[in-house]
């Protein structure tokens, strides 16, 4: 199997089948069922404030601008919540093994995070409504509420990307691209709230270290499999001519996946250069936008790789 990065996010392409690729005991349908199902729930509570203007909001807004933002965050604040209350309401999931744990972390993370864009909704309604009632002042509080909101949607992405793992079996080399790719996001996010003032400088500090040691020990496994994946799928294809096309697709296949594991390297060591500023200056708010700039190139190269990776994987495809 090949991992692809298409707009940023991992998936799963099909490639050549391989045993290292097996997991050693496969993903339940029941774990796929749950996941699913928190899959569907993190979306309509991800979306839920979809339809609002901020930018206009945060402006000048005139009155009927305020009306409207109102009614759309009424509407998202019962979205996100029945999304929580479903959430919230699913069984703890049984088992100790690493896919069961994932599975059942995942649920209580979704659930938090549904919790939180409920929140978020209807603190911003009550803004609105205040500030229809003439409470202009109010304007500079929804201004940190969006950018706090902004910083929880980009950790929802990281727990997208950990919903996503867990449909994968343990020990494969896409699951773990998958868990590096969610500490990106999530070093995003607090480089992000640092910069927004939602978190200071130690504790932004001390949970990149975190991640960028949990993304470090993940892109390690990744390499390792993918490596093994290789020499069993190159072995499998001996008998195919030396150059051929199904060989040449298969090695550039590999290839592409070592590239995008060094473009997640490049990306922790941006969030490890970042956690040293942050450490180095203390107390003293600093600029981390050159830091972010990084990310931004990395994630167009993702892109293409992810672009390429597909049109090779449906080429294998036929050739299978």
């Amino acid at each position: 199997m090949a991992v692809v990065l298409t707009l940023g996010v991992v998936q799963v392409a099909p490639g050549v089948a391989v045993a290292a690729e097996q997991a050693p005991q496969s993903v339940s349908e029941a774990i796929v069922a749950r996941t699913e199902a928190i899959s569907v729930e993190m979306e309509r509570a991800s979306t839920a404030l979809g339809s609002i203007d901020f930018r206009a909001l945060l402006g000048s807004p005139d009155r009927a601008t305020l009306q409207r933002s109102e009614a759309l965050l009424a509407q998202a604040e019962a979205q996100a919540s029945s999304a929580a209350r479903t959430l919230a309401a699913m069984p703890a999931w049984p088992g100790d093994s690493d896919e069961d744990r994932l599975v059942d972390q995942t649920a209580r993370d979704a659930a938090a995070f549904a919790a939180d864009m409920a929140k978020l909704a209807r603190d911003l309604r009550q803004m609105v409504s205040a500030m229809l009632k003439g409470d202009q002042a109010t304007l500079k509080s929804a201004a940190l509420l969006v950018q706090a909101g902004s910083v929880r949607l980009m950790e929802g992405q990281a727990l997208g990307a950990r919903s996503r793992a867990a449909l994968l079996p343990v020990g494969s080399t896409d699951r773990e691209l998958i868990l590096a790719q969610g500490e990106v996001l999530d070093g995003i996010a607090v480089m992000v709230g640092y910069a927004g003032r939602v978190r200071d400088g130690a504790a932004s500090a001390k949970r990149l270290r975190r991640i960028e040691a949990n993304g470090r020990r993940m892109v390690a496994r990744a390499r390792a499999l993918s490596a093994e994946a290789k020499r069993i799928d190159l072995e499998a294809l001996a008998g195919e001519p030396k150059g051929g096309e199904l060989v040449t697709l298969v090695e550039r296949s590999y290839a592409i996946n070592e590239a995008f594991v060094q473009s997640i390297e490049r990306c922790i060591g941006v969030i490890e250069t970042a956690a040293g500023k942050l450490e180095a200056a203390g107390s003293e708010r600093i600029s981390l936008r050159q830091d972010m700039t990084p990310l931004e190139q990395e994630g167009r190269v993702m892109e293409r790789l992810g672009s390429e990776q597909m049109d090779v994987a449906l080429r294998i495809e036929r050739l299978g």
